[in-house]
């Protein structure tokens, strides 16, 4: 374990602490989805014992990179998906949770962050909460010169008519789980095998960091990489939300009590 502590913003209202885990290589999805899981419950323990500070504490944002794996929302339209759902393969997974949104890919080249906030700290409101992690991808785009966007009918981050961060949340007891992914040099062909988002439109596609920047010219050698971007969301995430304080976790620790620290 690294454990860091990083002033990032001096705007905070309140002493808030973030956890953040940023992990290298790639994770199976189930592993951070009970991971996640664990996280949540351990917010919810906090409240109904009223421990001081403690969802302050436990603020949590995982960073990652997934193998291929496709996940449906708990409402999706299988539809979506250009394959049966129920047939198995070698190459990817596929995982029905209980987020929002329809089917959507992750996979290595793409960073997924999972986030478990008591919005107790924040403010209670959802869709607060999702037009401000809209706002944390759009201004890490913006730091290499990408102008990212909303989109009146769809959810996520947008440039021009291609979609490059994809949202889908759920919360319970305003304690927020599951996040965003963000492609940045994901294989596009993935793709293929659903109906992104559900948004069944031949105007519309998905496209990365590395593709956008390549075709405006920059060379190879000169691209972001992953790591590069992750701490690009790490100190947007912290700014926007208002986090005195940001440790740092560079894997996940198997028992929830060990995030009390």
């Amino acid at each position: 374990q690294r454990l860091v502590s990083t002033q990032y913003s001096t705007l905070a209202k309140t002493d808030l602490g973030l956890r953040v885990y940023n992990i290298p290589g790639i994770t199976q999805y189930q592993k951070a989805l009970a991971f996640q899981r664990e996280k949540r419950e351990l917010l919810k323990s906090a409240k109904d014992n009223k421990r001081e500070n403690a969802a302050a504490e436990n603020d949590t944002l995982i960073l990652l990179e997934h193998n291929p794996v496709y996940t449906l929302g708990k409402n999706s339209d299988v539809e979506n998906c250009r394959f049966d759902i129920n047939s198995h393969s070698e190459d990817y997974e596929v995982h029905i949770v209980e987020r929002g949104g329809e089917v959507t890919y992750h996979g290595p080249g793409q960073i997924v962050g999972y986030t478990i906030l008591d919005l107790d700290n924040h403010k209670k409101d959802l869709h607060w909460f999702l037009r401000e992690v809209e706002e944390v991808i759009i201004r890490v785009l913006d730091t290499y010169g990408i102008i990212g966007s909303r989109h009146e009918a769809y959810t996520g981050v947008w440039v021009g008519d291609e979609k490059i961060a994809a949202i889908g949340l759920s919360a319970s007891r305003w304690i927020t789980m599951h996040g965003f992914s963000l492609n940045v040099s994901p294989s596009m062909s993935d793709f293929d095998r659903i109906i992104p988002c559900g948004i069944d439109d031949p105007t519309k596609s998905v496209t990365s960091i590395h593709h956008i920047l390549s075709r405006t010219g920059t060379s190879s050698d000169a691209l972001p990489s992953v790591s590069q971007v992750r701490e690009r969301i790490i100190e947007q995430f912290a700014t926007r939300f208002q986090f005195h304080t940001v440790y740092y976790h560079n894997h996940l620790e198997k028992k929830a009590s060990l995030f009390f620290l």
